[in-house]
C-alpha cells in the first residue's frame, strides 16, 4: 500500500513495516523505534496516520491543529497513539491538509 502527499510518500510491505521518504521538516516521514503491523496509512500534507492490524492509531508530523490526535498541537517526529473518547478501535483513516478522520 501506498500514499504520496504534497511532502512525502509512505509505504506499507505486505507484512506491515513502514516505509517513508520525502521532506521531513515536520516529522512527517516518522522515526518508528518499534515494529507495527499497519495495515493503512494515509498522509495529509505534513502528518501521517497509520492503522494497526488491533484498531490502533498511531500519528506522526505537523500537529498545529491536532491532526495527529493528540492535543499538545506539538510536531511530533515519532509516533503517537491517537486517543478515542471511548476504549474504541477503528477500521478505516484518511488525512487532509490539516485533519484527520477516523473511523
Amino acid at each position: 500500500m501506498i500514499d504520496a502527499v504534497a511532502e512525502h510518500t509512505a509505504a506499507v510491505t505486505k507484512d506491515g513495516a513502514l516505509y517513508s521518504t520525502g521532506w521531513d521538516r515536520y516529522g512527517n516521514l516518522g522515526l518508528i523505534p518499534e515494529k507495527f503491523s499497519i495495515v493503512e496509512i494515509s498522509g495529509g500534507s505534513r502528518h501521517t496516520m497509520a492503522l494497526t492490524n488491533d484498531g490502533m492509531f498511531y500519528g506522526w508530523g505537523w500537529n498545529k491543529f491536532g491532526q495527529v490526535g493528540v492535543v499538545d498541537n506539538v510536531d511530533h517526529c515519532s509516533q503517537v497513539l491517537f486517543k478515542f473518547s471511548h476504549d474504541q478501535k477503528g477500521v478505516h483513516v484518511s488525512c487532509g491538509w490539516r485533519h484527520t478522520l477516523v473511523h
